[in-house]
């Protein structure tokens, strides 16, 4: 629907030297960068609902450059209202956190934590002090220096903070700190499983069976309605069973049951739902349940060769040394990774569909209780590797010290990555100046701005059919980020007072904007250790480099 001003001077309706009118290019951006629609579904439907109307495919392109570069304009129009706004409720707290695609420059940004509004975005080269410095003393400008950051555990971000404003409360997200310390724990056990499994070739023989007897089967059931394993576990009552198709069922069944492994994680992504440890236990789980299978066929019938080849491989498996090893150093960093996340309150995640997404938010007295869990934990964790370190002196005294002693030290050193990590991100895991949102809610990490990267992402991958959006990133402006605050209904309700109100707001932006083409120049930001593409794709580029590399390394 078109939606004009009430003043219909043309001059309002569209933008200087334009073809096309605000509405038009509200409707375009509104479509593709917060709906997530195809430019070729809006073209119809634009075409559709105006009489006579017909807009090229490759004018809409146009439309969505326009619509971010206007309403980038009216963010920073609408700054000075904003801060007034923030202001107004009480503390600032910023939520600081970049993203990118492999190969692009890093979107960096700063979201208000209370509103989710995002107060402002820049691309960066890279994730860089001095970049980021200077990004966060503009923002601290525009909308008033804050009175806590929560970011990551980046070094670069947090010197950067330090350095823009030294005494602003800097906390760690909870959220980044528990990965970061997974990620330390699983390191080695994960390392030494993935090594073996893969020397073992556990995963072919498994695959190549599985194909073997599917094929076998193939060659013998002509229809599927005729297999009888699903019909059996229904409670379906079956009047005669073929031993050979029923021993087959049963074999790709706990094949196909080991290879679900990824079905025990609650879709939180690595470390935290530690893959290569639930394919193990499977492993273990269904290597017990073929065992009980063999024992309960009776001595005379006829033992199905699968069941007892998937027996041998597995037993072959779960007894070698190394396995053994390293299952078991996995499983203790998994509890020593399990106290970390209870002590911190970050397991539960309250059947959210998205577990990573989730915010953590806790009441006062909760967040005040994690401060004694920590000095608990902490407790807890010294006095286990101080019982480590006496094992190791006894082992010392054994025939096979050697290798007893080895396994505790590698036990030893999980204690001390833990250790390691709380001590040093400790006071920055809990203050008394934490924010508290309008529900009453303290918050602690960062997920809500990653959520928002998110969403936006998805956006693009929806829109473009493509999982690797390198290519987009390379090309958005930082304003493609800052029009997801569209989706903010307190922001709408506050910039805009509706979105239908949109082309009306650009329009009263549109009468005092700059040159489009000019900012369209601005946009690429380049790694300052990189050339540019169009001359190092020249096909004489070496021989070029070689020619003048003399002259360039004359000292003077």
């Amino acid at each position: 629907m078109r939606c004009f001003p009430k003043d219909t001077t043309l001059s309002i309706l569209v933008p200087k030297s334009a073809n096309y009118g605000y509405d038009i290019i509200s409707s375009v951006g509104l479509g593709s960068f917060i709906e997530g629609r195809k430019l070729s579904d809006i073209q119809k439907e634009l075409q559709s609902q105006i009489a006579h109307f017909k807009i090229p495919y490759s004018s809409l392109y146009d439309q969505q450059r326009k619509f971010l570069f206007y309403f980038g304009l009216l963010h920073q129009c609408s700054m000075p209202l904003i801060k007034e706004y923030l202001a107004c409720s009480g503390d600032i707290g910023w939520l600081v956190d970049g993203t990118l695609e492999p190969g692009t420059d890093v979107f960096f940004g700063v979201q208000e934590c209370k509103k989710n509004i995002m107060l402002d975005c820049r691309k960066i080269a890279t994730e860089n002090e001095k970049d980021i410095t200077e990004f966060l003393l503009d923002v601290g400008k525009s909308f008033g220096h804050p009175q806590q950051i929560i970011h990551d555990l980046s070094r670069a971000i947090g010197n950067a903070c330090h350095t823009a404003f030294k005494d602003v409360v800097q906390l760690v997200c909870h959220s980044h700190f528990t990965k970061n310390v997974g990620k330390a724990l699983y390191d080695a056990p994960y390392e030494m499983l993935y090594k073996q499994i893969k020397k073992l070739k556990l995963k072919v023989h498994l695959n190549d069976q599985r194909k073997n007897q599917s094929r076998w089967l193939r060659n013998r059931v002509d229809d599927r309605d005729n297999l009888i394993l699903e019909q059996v576990l229904k409670g379906i009552e079956i009047p005669a069973v073929d031993n050979k198709i029923h021993a087959r069922e049963l074999f790709l069944s706990l094949n196909q049951w080991i290879l679900d492994y990824a079905d025990d994680g609650k879709r939180q992504g690595y470390p935290f739902d530690p893959y290569l440890l639930y394919f193990h236990r499977r492993i273990d789980t269904v290597h017990n349940a073929v065992n009980r299978i063999l024992k309960s066929c009776d001595a005379t019938s006829d033992i199905p060769q699968c069941l007892i080849y998937l027996s041998n491989k597995l037993g072959d498996y779960l007894s070698d040394d190394q396995i053994t090893d390293a299952s078991n150093l996995f499983e203790k960093a998994f509890s020593i990774f399990n106290d970390i996340r209870d002590c911190l309150r970050m397991s539960d995640a309250k059947n959210n569909p998205s577990p990573i997404y989730e915010s953590y938010q806790l009441s006062s007295s909760e967040h005040k209780e994690i401060a004694t869990n920590i000095l608990d934990l902490k407790s807890e964790l010294k006095e286990q590797q101080k019982m480590i370190v006496i094992e190791i002196e006894k082992e010392k005294e054994s025939e096979h010290k050697k290798e007893k002693e080895n396994k505790k030290r590698k036990e030893k050193k999980l204690y001390e990555i833990a250790l390691e990590h709380i001590d040093k991100y400790e006071p920055y895991l809990i203050n008394e100046l934490s924010m508290v949102n309008s529900n009453g809610k303290i918050i602690r990490t960062t997920n809500q701005l990653e959520q928002d990267w998110g969403s936006a992402k998805r956006v693009k991958r929806h829109v473009t059919g493509r999982k690797k959006l390198t290519r987009e990133f390379n090309s958005l402006p930082k304003e493609f980020m800052l029009a997801q605050n569209l989706k903010n209904p307190d922001y709408v309700d506050l910039v805009l007072g509706s979105i239908e109100k949109l082309p009306e707001r650009l329009a009263e932006i549109g009468s005092q904007a700059s040159s489009f083409s000019s900012w369209v120049k601005k946009q690429n930001t380049h790694n300052i250790g990189r050339i540019s593409k169009t001359i190092i794709r020249k096909d004489n580029f070496i021989k070029e480099l070689v020619e003048i590399s003399p002259g360039l390394l004359e000292v003077n």
